[in-house]
Formats: C-alpha cells, structure tokens, sequence
C-alpha cells in the first residue's frame, strides 16, 4: 500500500473544515456515485422539483454528447425566483476529473476552484458519475481520514 501525507484545510459555507493526514490512494471510480442529466433548458423550478423528488444535490446539462453545464442546489439558493432557465444561471465551464484519478488529486482539484462536487469523466471525456466533498466525507473510514467538522 502507497500513502500519501496531505494537509489542508477546506473551507465551506456552513465553515466545515477537514483535516487530512495519511490518505489512501483509492481511484475516484472506488467513490463515485451516478449522476443526474437533463437535456432540456428547464426553468429554475422544474430543476429544484427533479433535485428535491430525485435526491440529488446537483443536475449537470447535456447538449448533444457534450457536458455544457452545471448548477448545484446552492446556485439556486442564490438566485432562485422568477422564470429563469438553467442555462442563464448554471455555471458553463464545468471541471471535471478523470475517473482513473486518485482521490488526493480529487480534493486538491475541490480546494483549488472552492467546489464541492466534481464530475467524473473517462478516458474519452464521457461523464461517467461524480463525486462530492460529502461522498469523500461519508468514506473516511475507508481512507483512514480523520474529518472535523465545526
């Protein structure tokens, strides 16, 4: 087994913040879970209703075989109201990480941009799934983490 030594600290908006000491390299195909996709420009309330019913956190768009967007449940509590549509509001230039990546690399890539769900992709840049700074979280007994949280 191959450990790498990672410290830093995240901040969020809730002031949640992990300390990392020994991380196991696990892929981040090992925690990746499936992630919704719409192809329809939706208004903003029809997004939140599939979210809310469907359990997810976050939609990304598709337009043809291209991942064009992503808008997470605090994108719409910035700016949620009226007769917006996705695509006005969710965020265009979408970060994703190779499925075959470490999952040190993962979170170095979630300190960096200041996000906390990051689609997965493979080698032909296909989404595959994503992951999130909870799944990381919910998997810290698996990576011998130690989490804290405020």
């Amino acid at each position: 087994m191959s450990f790498t030594i990672i410290t830093f600290l995240f901040f969020s908006h809730t002031n949640i913040y992990i300390s990392l000491g020994f991380l196991l390299e696990m892929q981040v195909k090992e925690l990746m879970k499936r992630v919704y996709t719409i192809d329809k420009n939706i208004y903003l309330k029809e997004a939140a209703k599939i979210m809310s019913d469907k359990g997810y956190s976050c939609l990304i768009f598709i337009s043809g075989n291209k991942m064009t967007g992503i808008i997470t449940e605090s994108d719409m509590l910035k700016i949620f109201g009226g007769k917006r549509k996705i695509s006005e509001v969710m965020t265009k230039k979408v970060i994703t990480i190779n499925e075959n990546e470490d999952i040190s690399k993962a979170m170095d890539v979630m300190k960096e941009k200041n996000i906390k769900k990051l689609p997965v992709v493979d080698s032909k840049n296909n989404l595959v799934g994503i992951i999130t700074l909870t799944d990381i979280a919910k998997h810290s007994d698996e990576l011998e983490e130690g989490f804290f949280f405020d």
